[in-house]
Order: structure tokens, then sequence, then C-alpha cells
């Protein structure tokens, strides 16, 4: 498992582009903030940070709002956890999404 501190911001975001780079989707960077997402076509999700440690989340049946300091991700299983004052969220990756050799 890799861990970064929110304030850990430029280190984060690349670390965050490349564990989404073996996933199907799109991430989307600017200054204050990083976003993947899904194609439309495929099990509809998305993930936004913030600079600020607010993060949404979108999965099928549910969506999420909130803050938080730490940010955790794993490869396998392929999630990321967000970590704040009386929070632990899991953003598990859609198996259908996760790009494998083989595909």
């Amino acid at each position: 498992m890799t861990h970064f501190k929110v304030k850990q911001w430029d280190e984060l975001k690349t670390f965050f582009t490349s564990f989404f780079s073996h996933v199907s989707g799109n991430v989307e960077q600017t200054v204050d903030s990083i976003r993947f997402s899904s194609p439309p076509t495929m099990v509809e999700t998305s993930l936004h940070l913030f600079r600020d440690g607010t993060f949404g989340a979108n999965m099928p049946l549910h969506g999420i709002e909130s803050k938080v300091e730490m940010v955790d991700f794993q490869t396998e299983p392929h999630r990321v956890t967000f970590v704040g004052q009386g929070l632990e969220y899991i953003y598990r990756i859609p198996t259908q999404l996760i790009l494998t050799e083989e595909r």
C-alpha cells in the first residue's frame, strides 16, 4: 500500500495518474484537482480529489463527498482509501475496468 498526506499534493497527483493508468478511463488534472472517470460505455464511476482534501466518489447506486487528510492506494485489489477525521472510505475499482495484458 502506498500512502500520501493530502499536503504531499504534487507526489499524490503523480501517483494517482500512474495508479489509474492501469484502469480503463480518463484522468484529468488541474492545479487544484485530479479526477478519474470511467468510459461511459462501461461501469459508470468517478473519483475527484481536490488540493484542500475535499473529495467526491460516484459508483453505481451510491456517492459520497467529504474531506480527508490521507489517501492510501492499494494495487491488489485495486482500491483507494480516503482517511479523515471520523471517516474511512474505500473506493473499489470495478474489476471490469482493470486493464490486463490479456485484454
